[in-house]
């Protein structure tokens, strides 16, 4: 701060002091007798509040000059944090938000809040006055997509805090949508396509097969597997996608990245296959399960590479397959559920 003084000569002595709001008595925090005339002071030593600061400088003559008083200046030690919790990758129905959130100054309420992914346009689900900070938040409300979630946290002071943002939460209502991507060695080669492999397809509903293949009723149906390098797809060496084919007409399951490097560079790889479709009951919901079974090769077989690395393979479902009612499939994508292996 800057200081006022009546004589030249260089100071003998610099005191700076503080005052609670420029109103009560001045205490001096710190006492120097050298340039710079600078100190570090612990405001933690102080109540919150407005204070007011200034300087006095003193000669060797023992005359003194007090600088003007910076005024109106807060001292505010409060120690706040909050957290959302993670809600999930996969969002249906009615979901439980969570949020953490401690200060030394108190909690007033917490907001948990969410937008759509990447923008700033923020919505409150839930105001919560104590603690836990949960509640239950019915995603229907809004339209299917990816979503950000946040915290935000006023405190006994009236800070807002806003906790970190979780990213690109998948919200899908739709009744029909992949639910599971699962594959299965049948070969005598673990980590490596080949013959008696299998790649089975779940849907959340029973689907009219018609509409995965014309004309299919789920009766063992002649395909092909195909199996691309990724570096054809623009996906890199770990994005080799598999597809199912059959010729004539078309087979609407749509793509599933293996995230593994089962392909030799910029190979394809051409497999028979069978195609049958049953139902299973879960949660009293009855769910249509598609399985692809692996046969012989019909081309590139020597593209063909053992896999030694675990992954999660990825399926995108087409919006073509429709459940009994007609109402197509989303076409979020689904992650393979379980523990990490090689695939085949």
């Amino acid at each position: 701060m800057a200081l006022s003084r009546t004589r030249r000569q260089r100071p003998h002595q610099v005191t700076l002091q503080y005052s609670s709001a420029g109103t009560g008595p001045w205490t001096t925090f710190c006492t120097l007798t050298a340039t710079p005339y600078s100190c570090r002071f612990d405001t933690t030593t102080l109540p919150g509040g407005s204070y007011s600061f200034r300087a006095v400088a003193t000669d060797a003559g023992g005359l003194s000059t007090t600088s003007a008083a910076v005024a109106n200046r807060v001292v505010d030690n409060t120690i706040s944090s909050v957290s959302v919790e993670d809600p999930g990758d996969y969002l249906t129905g009615t979901v439980p938000l969570m949020a953490n959130a401690n200060s030394t100054a108190g909690v007033s309420n917490v907001k948990i809040q969410y937008a759509p992914n990447g923008t700033s346009t923020w919505t409150t689900a839930c105001t919560l006055n104590t603690a836990p900070y949960t509640c239950n938040w019915d995603t229907r409300v809004v339209a299917d997509g990816l979503y950000d979630f946040r915290a935000v946290l006023t405190d006994g002071a009236a800070h807002v805090i806003n906790s970190a943002t979780v990213t690109s939460r998948r919200v899908d209502n739709s009744p029909l949508r992949g639910t599971d991507i699962q594959t299965a060695n049948g070969s005598a080669n673990a980590g490596k396509l080949g013959t008696g492999d299998s790649m089975t397809f779940t849907y959340s509903q029973q689907v009219n097969l018609a509409t995965v293949s014309p004309g299919w009723n789920g009766t063992s149906l002649a395909v092909t597997l195909r199996l691309r390098d990724g570096n054809l797809l623009g996906t890199g060496n770990t994005g080799d996608t598999v597809d199912i084919q059959r010729t004539g007409s078309s087979v609407n399951l749509g793509t599933v990245n293996l995230k593994g490097n089962y392909a030799k560079r910029k190979k394809t790889v051409i497999f028979n296959a069978t195609m049958s479709a049953a139902t299973v009951t879960v949660n009293g919901v009855p769910r249509t399960v598609i399985t692809v079974t692996v046969g012989s090769n019909v081309s590139g077989a020597t593209g063909v590479r053992t896999v030694s690395a675990a992954s999660a393979m990825v399926w995108s479902p087409l919006a073509a397959v429709t459940n009994l009612t007609g109402t197509p499939s989303s076409t979020a994508p689904v992650t393979e559920s379980g523990t990490l292996d090689r695939e085949f």
